[in-house]
């Protein structure tokens, strides 16, 4: 993963520098794009000269989308505004009017935000205007396309794009299925790909570069595991998990071993194999009790009550949901405290102990209720129901009735 970062960030990073091309098109999938942006970030929060404008709101079409980019200039503005005030300096020109008439071509309306956005630019020391279009989703192509397609540089528009960066999201994955439009003069093409295939790929070679450290090839063997646990490739998953699980005993990182042993658990729990899912959830108790991570602790308790509920061990899966309950208070995980709450009444419910199970079901509804927590709520309320009913306490139940028809 870090190599396919450092690479992408090199790309970006050079593309700004350079001086010969004047547009980037990425062509990626709308998994890769919020990764895209956020190296953006990183490439901007590491200039000291450069102007950034990002604009990544979806595509429905283009007056929609320029009409969102005037809103989000205007804010841009306020802001450079506010900080000159502090310094004691004028403030910006206000935007054309003309940008705010919605019945002007769009093309013309992104060009003419463009060129305002650059001409605040200090006239010296090297600054230049990179200007971001990534929508993280686009929903008609060929309007997408045409919105930009006059902003390609050609010999007639290049004295207009002085100082200017352009970086625009394309689609598709192969560059012989790019339009021609793509393979003008000055029109730089980048792929970023974080898909499961090339990270595993990329992890796998970080795993055996012996100029890492043997910690950093231990995390990229992590990483794949878990990728390989992710697709289904369970032996896999099994066969690093036990060298990692070698790696941090030898190391005595005892929360690691306990991720590493839970996760082991979480291989036979998919498989069906409870016994053996509850064996090595068990044996990361002790290490995450002897150097406690409430995050891993909590999951660990959790899944030992999936289990035992699934083997009908109620009373058990009952103290073990409790306990989940406990973890997720102290973490402040109200998400956490309900689905414990939850499951604790549905073990004590599988026990006849209905007074035990109604009060876990009320906690349970009160705090979905309190932060809403609508889908909890409701499932909650269902529960009361069914205990209500079991119980006879009519007036309860006419009342839950009530709120879940209110839902």
């Amino acid at each position: 993963m870090r190599a396919l970062v450092e690479q992408l960030r090199g790309s970006l990073s050079s593309f700004v520098e350079q001086r010969d091309d004047l547009l980037l098109l990425c062509s990626c999938t709308d998994q890769d794009v919020a990764i895209t942006l956020q190296i953006l970030r990183d490439v901007d929060e590491s200039s000291g000269t450069d102007l950034f404008l990002f604009f990544s709101h979806e595509f429905r079409d283009a007056a929609s989308y320029v009409s969102f980019a005037v809103k989000q200039l205007v804010t841009e503005r306020q802001f450079a505004c506010d900080a000159a005030k502090r310094e004691g300096k004028p403030e910006l020109p206000a935007l054309p009017a003309a940008l705010f008439d919605e019945a002007r071509p769009n093309q013309q309306r992104l060009r003419e935000m463009i060129e305002y956005a650059r001409d605040q630019l200090p006239q010296k020391g090297g600054h230049r205007l990179v200007w971001v279009m990534m929508p993280l989703q686009i929903h008609d192509l060929a309007a997408w396309r045409a919105l930009w397609a006059v902003l390609l540089p050609s010999r007639e528009v290049w004295p207009w794009m002085r100082s200017l960066r352009l970086i625009f999201r394309e689609v598709s994955s192969l560059p012989d299925r790019l339009p021609e439009i793509c393979r003008n003069p000055r029109v730089r093409l980048a792929y970023p790909d974080f898909g499961p295939a090339a990270m595993h790929a990329a992890l796998d070679k970080e795993s055996q570069d012996q100029a890492l450290s043997e910690s950093q090839r231990m995390q990229a063997l992590l990483q794949i595991a878990c990728l390989d646990y992710a697709h289904g490739r369970e032996q896999e998953a099994i066969d690093r998990y036990h060298i990692l699980l070698a790696y941090y005993e030898k190391t005595a990182e005892l929360p690691m071993q306990a991720f590493v042993l839970n996760c082991i658990g979480d291989v036979f729990h998919r498989r069906g194999e409870l016994a053996q899912a509850q064996h090595w959830y068990e044996r990361a108790v002790p290490p995450i009790v002897k150097s406690p991570s409430l995050v891993v602790f909590a999951t660990i308790v959790k899944n030992l009550g999936d289990v035992a509920y699934a083997q009908k061990l109620y009373p058990h899966a009952e103290q073990y949901y409790d306990g989940w309950e406990k973890l997720a208070a102290k973490m402040f995980d109200i998400d956490g405290m309900v689905r414990a709450e939850e499951w604790r009444g549905r073990s004590q419910e599988q026990q006849g102990a209905w007074d035990r199970a109604t009060k876990s079901w009320q906690a349970a509804a009160h705090l979905s209720r309190k932060v809403g927590l609508t889908p909890y709520l409701k499932s909650n309320l269902e529960h009361l129901e069914r205990a209500y009913q079991h119980r006879r306490m009519y007036d309860k139940l006419a009342q839950v009735r009530h709120e879940l028809n209110q839902l």
